[in-house]
């Protein structure tokens, strides 16, 4: 039931009985809309006040394709950002399943509040540009909106979309968007007001199609006059014609205003029907859609279905929203008097019809819809119920915002009465808001209880989760690793969200504190737990997890292989244009650098760039591989650029501290090569390593760079520097770090070196080899490396038909306008493809593209 109530609202209505076939504005609609290549126009605004048919001229136009259109019928719960866009993506879906994939595990996923619209909506835009169909999306009664995120969205959206999309927007009024500059660049066709209002000639057809009849020339002149043209006064012109026994009286009684119209609607239509039906309608009006049981449970009566069925087939005012007869809506100028009706009655009775809609949707399991009448009702203590009593299947198939969004709009005093969403809302004011704003919550959560004892236990386990999660963020791991034992002994095998959550936050305390090797158990537990959950956005997460953790041990071959694996799960289930995916692609890249083959690993890097680019912390995190790489190659002015870059995201979006840590290490590092000394030592005494300090687990690239800077010294005592190089060893072993155990028996032979130990120094060198040869393939000591050097001569993610094409005409030197001219589509379109072309080849200009495409055999 729940999935049903989210299919009517994204489901094509039916065409309607008695519809004027309107060619005049049919052929308007058509004019410039599309060529053989897909839309020459991105937008459709149909803009004009209730009442005149906007709905019906639309779902009229697009008659006879169907297969085409995608449908999503708004309403004024729809204001929040991550229900809006599930929607739209759902009615999507309908047309193309794999479109949005990305994006609508984000939606469900993350709490979506600061995402901008690039970061959010790029996947979603690069899979429409892979599409050759073309379609329309028709948002109905957009003037519902009335979030400025939502408008801030759709309109990046429309502009940034592809040739394949055309968007239908029907609105009471113009939406905050720079209109002027679409009508400018051609890019919006629009009906306003005057367009929409029946001609004289209209009007006549429409009356007879209703009822048969033919007025005197006289008679229709004045009735013309009076409704303006607007559709709805004729319709109740029509119908009341038809009963009047005097038409000309009636006539010329006649207002055609909205204003009389709702008058007439009042006295003549509602008033007109039975009591029972009159407060059958009214008790309804609360409900943006209407079908028998609900409005059974609603109203408290039985033969519902039978009331609707006589409705649609008296005409008042009543529009089925499917081909069943199942689901059906008011027509809005109706729905708006029966609401002015209701509220005038008693809010009481409004709270209680809104309660009754609550528990129906409850026990259908729909708890959005639930939510959003259990606070229509202004029953915050039903919110924090449902809330509550349901929060896990609301986390599954609804994400986290939702909780997040009603969590919010409930008191503090409240909230104490239902123990998980304490526990809820400072785990979440640690994620968004800072450790500081949860210590209120984390010491309410304390105080409170359950008195089942199974209960009780669960809920002493969450709060351990959160108090690790807490520590953690304050870079306390000893107390991380306290309570993260502490949760995984309390909460039950079946909970998983909150199992998930300290899982990852165990292993992300192990991993940062030096010790991957106590990592990986905790990694892979949140890996099977999200493979069993089929949590696709939250397995990528932990497989990244995964790989990292193999690549700190050493284990390079198996990071790899792993990295494939998921490379094509994301493939295969769309969702290869999120951002963290990302990660992958450069962390491959930096396994090939590793490996010693730089043009596949810068390839790799600059794809995961290109991924990453929509998301700070992403993108930072795979600048750290862009540097390593351009250092290994000597090219140190482009590793401080990247540098750079990180730095300035950080004063912009204060990243993580241990993606400022290394990139501070690397910039030390650069430094001591150019004979800096002095900075560099002031960097690294600003991230409090110094000679004096001992070295802790977790530290030990940073005390390397140190190392480096004692020797470069050359007056420094040389055991000092074999002390601290003893102490970054035995962390190493004890972490199973090869790589850091790598680079510290190289150090050690460079040290020996220097005291003229010339015997150790070859032995320790020989010893980082075997290490080295051991993390790509153990049975490959004796091949030389050029043997294991990898190439990937197939893309994970194809280039679409049209990116092919322009590659080919790239190679043949075209600029992006003659290739815009060739191809008959603008010069935008051409720079978001070759944009997608770029980091789909891992490239960063033209020249490389074709390089890349040709050695990929994809063009001759």
């Amino acid at each position: 039931m729940a999935n049903d109530i989210l299919k009517v609202k994204i489901h094509i209505p039916p065409l309607g009985k008695q519809i004027l076939v309107r060619t005049k504005i049919f052929a308007q609609l058509e004019q410039d809309v599309a060529d053989s290549q897909g839309f020459t126009r991105k937008l459709t605004l149909v803009s004009a006040p209730a009442g005149f048919g906007k709905t019906t001229v639309v779902r009229s136009w697009i008659a006879g394709r169907e297969q085409q259109t995608a449908w999503y019928a708004i309403d004024d719960a729809d204001n929040a950002r991550e229900q809006f866009w599930l929607y739209l993506l759902s009615a999507i879906q309908t047309i193309n399943k794999s479109v949005g994939a990305a994006t609508m595990e984000m939606l469900r996923s993350m709490d979506i509040s600061s995402e901008a619209p690039s970061s959010l909506l790029t996947p979603v835009l690069n899979d429409l540009f892979s599409l050759e169909t073309p379609f329309f999306l028709v948002l109905d009664d957009y003037h519902l909106i009335n979030n400025r995120q939502i408008h801030d969205d759709l309109i990046f959206f429309i502009e940034n979309a592809g040739p394949a999309l055309h968007v239908i927007v029907t609105t009471r009024s113009d939406p905050p968007w720079p209109l002027s500059k679409l009508r400018a660049k051609g890019m919006m066709n629009e009906l306003r007001l005057e367009d929409l209002k029946f001609s004289k000639d209209e009007m006549k057809q429409l009356l007879f199609q209703i009822n048969s009849f033919e007025l005197p020339e006289n008679q229709l002149e004045t009735l013309y006059n009076k409704t303006e043209g607007w559709v709805t006064g004729i319709q109740l012109a029509a119908l009341s014609i038809a009963s009047s026994s005097d038409t000309n009286k009636f006539i010329n009684d006649f207002a055609g205003s909205d204003r009389f119209v709702l008058h007439f609607l009042s006295e003549e239509v509602l008033s007109g029907q039975a009591p029972v039906i009159q407060d059958f309608l009214l008790k309804t009006s609360i409900l943006n859609r209407l079908c028998a049981p609900l409005c059974d449970a609603v109203t408290g009566r039985n033969d519902s279905s039978e009331i609707l069925a006589d409705l649609e087939r008296n005409n008042l005012f009543i529009i089925a929203l499917d081909n069943q007869g199942y689901w059906y809506r008011y027509h809005h100028l109706f729905s708006d008097l029966l609401s002015h009706r209701l509220k005038a009655i008693s809010t009481d009775t409004i709270k209680q019809l809104h309660t009754m809609a609550c528990n129906w949707y409850v026990a259908a399991g729909a708890y959005r819809e639930a939510l959003h009448h259990a606070f229509a009702s202004d029953n915050k203590d039903k919110v924090a119920e449902i809330l509550h009593d349901y929060d896990t299947t609301i986390l599954q198939e609804e994400g986290t915002t939702l909780l997040i969004r009603y969590l919010n709009s409930l008191p503090l005093n409240l909230l104490q009465k239902y123990q998980r969403l304490i526990a809820y809302k400072a785990f979440y004011h640690i994620a968004r808001e800072g450790s500081q704003e949860a210590e209120k919550y984390l010491a309410i959560a304390r105080t409170l209880s359950y008195k089942d004892a199974a209960k009780q236990q669960e809920y002493l386990g969450i709060q351990a989760v959160i108090n690790a999660f807490h520590s953690i963020n304050t870079q306390n791991i000893l107390n991380t690793k306290k309570y993260a034992e502490e949760a995984l002994r309390y909460l039950p095998p079946g909970n998983h969200f909150w199992r998930n959550s300290v899982t990852i936050i165990s292993g992300d305390a192990m991993l940062f504190s030096g010790r991957p090797n106590e990592a990986y158990p905790f990694y892979l537990e949140a890996h099977q737990n999200n493979q069993r959950c089929n949590q696709h956005y939250f397995l990528i997460s932990s497989g990244i997890k995964l790989a990292i953790n193999l690549q700190y041990l050493g284990e390079l071959a198996e990071s790899e292989a792993f990295i494939q694996s998921l490379l094509m799960f994301v493939k295969e289930k769309g969702l290869g244009n999120l951002g963290k995916v990302g990660i992958l692609w450069a962390l491959l890249g930096d396994i090939l650098r590793e490996k010693g083959d730089y043009v596949e690993a810068e390839r790799c890097i600059e794809r995961g760039l290109y991924l990453s680019r929509v998301s700070k912390p992403y993108l930072s995190w795979n600048l750290l591989y862009r540097i390593a790489l351009a250092y290994s190659q000597g090219k140190n002015n482009q590793a401080m650029a990247a540098i750079r870059q990180i730095e300035a995201l950080n004063n912009e979006f204060q990243l993580p501290t241990f993606i400022i840590t290394v990139a501070t290490a690397w910039k030390a590092r650069i430094l001591i090569e150019r004979a800096d000394i002095t900075q560099a030592r002031n960097l690294l005494s600003e991230l409090g390593v110094k000679e004096d300090v001992p070295v802790k687990g977790g530290q030990e690239q940073v005390y390397l760079v140190l190392v480096r800077l004692l020797l470069a010294e050359d007056n420094k005592d040389l055991g000092l520097v074999r002390t601290i190089l003893d102490d970054i060893q035995r962390l190493a072993n004890s972490g199973e770090q090869r790589q850091i155990l790598i680079e510290t028996l190289i150090l050690k032979a460079s040290l020996e070196k220097k005291a003229g130990n010339l015997a150790s120094a070859d032995n320790l060198i020989q010893n980082a080899k075997n290490i080295g040869t051991a993390k790509f393939n153990p049975s490959a000591e004796n091949k030389p490396h050029s043997e294991n050097k990898t190439s990937y001569p197939s893309l994970i993610e194809d280039l679409s038909p049209r990116e092919l094409e322009i590659v080919e005409l790239i190679s043949q030197g075209l600029s992006n306008q003659d290739i815009a001219n060739k191809l008959f589509i603008s010069l935008g379109t051409v720079k978001w493809h070759t944009s997608n072309i770029y980091g789909k080849l891992g490239v960063r200009g033209r020249t490389h593209a074709v390089a890349a495409a040709r050695k990929l055999k994809l063009i001759r």
